[in-house]
């Protein structure tokens, strides 16, 4: 019959349908109905109640952070590590050493000056895995992310632990320029041996910061909160933030991680040692 010829073609079971034909027999009519019924809930399925505003090519910077932001997730064992860090000191400190200069140093200065003079004193922590090998490197060359509209670079400051925090606050500002107008030099982000990334501007309490290949690690710094604190039977109010650090277990276990991030803490908390 009609019925079972287009039921076989559609692949459409029969057992499935009631018949509407005299004495409930299945006829043409009901096949195509079940065929439209199933064609129906399909569409319903599938649509999204989304409409699309835009629809542009993955390509450029976009594109290959977000590919080396993947290999670095899935290729390298990850390790998140947390501690918190007391601001106060060194935030009376800035405001000192500020004071009558036009150009100001940004708190982020200081930590990229307190992070490269770990760097250095800590060969574990610039030494990354480099096919078979590990391998260390002499400098600390720092790195510093810098959102950009089109996607992230990581600028370097070379020997960064030599230099003055004045000196890294220049290169830092002009770097960071140089990344926004899209003018920077690929010399001028490769090289780096550690990371840092800093959150603090967007009020973030926490966050995991991806490692930027093939170095074996990064350190996160986050906005900063008043917290009360009981010293000496007194009640006090002093500022803290989170220093957030990712790192290559493949390189470091979790007391290297601690160690290096423990020395930034106390260069933070005692920030004259910065400078000396």
């Amino acid at each position: 019959s009609l019925a079972r010829r287009g039921a076989a073609e559609n692949q459409v079971d029969l057992k499935e349908l009631s018949g509407t034909g005299e004495s409930g027999k299945i006829v043409k009519q009901d096949v195509v109905d079940n065929i439209a019924a199933k064609q129906n809930c399909k569409e319903e399925k599938e649509r999204s109640y989304r409409t699309v505003e835009s629809r542009q090519v993955l390509k450029g910077v976009r594109k290959v952070v977000g590919k080396r932001m993947f290999e670095s997730y899935s290729q390298v064992p990850t390790v998140m590590q947390s501690m918190k860090v007391d601001m106060t000191e060194l935030l009376d400190f800035r405001k000192k050493v500020n004071e009558g200069r036009n150009e100001k140093i940004s708190l982020n200065d200081f930590i990229l000056k307190a992070t490269a003079i770990a760097v250095k004193e800590m060969p574990h922590v610039r030494t990354m895995v480099e096919e078979d090998e590990l391998v260390t490197y002499k400098e600390a060359n720092i790195g510093f992310a810098v959102a950009v509209e089109e996607g992230l670079y990581v600028p370097v400051i070379k020997n960064a632990d030599l230099l003055s925090v004045g000196a890294i606050s220049r290169q830092a500002k002009e770097l960071a320029e140089k990344a926004r107008n899209g003018t920077i030099r690929p010399d001028e982000y490769s090289g780096g041996t550690f990371s840092v990334s800093n959150m603090g501007m967007f009020d973030v309490y926490t966050f995991n910061p991806i490692i930027n290949q093939p170095e074996s690690g990064i350190l996160g710094i986050t906005g900063i909160e008043d917290v009360l604190k009981l010293t000496d039977g007194q009640v006090t109010v002093r500022k803290e933030a989170v220093l957030c650090m990712s790192y290559d277990h493949r390189v470091m276990d979790g007391v290297g991680a601690a160690r290096f991030k423990k020395r930034v803490k106390e260069l933070i908390e005692h920030p004259m040692e910065i400078l000396v």
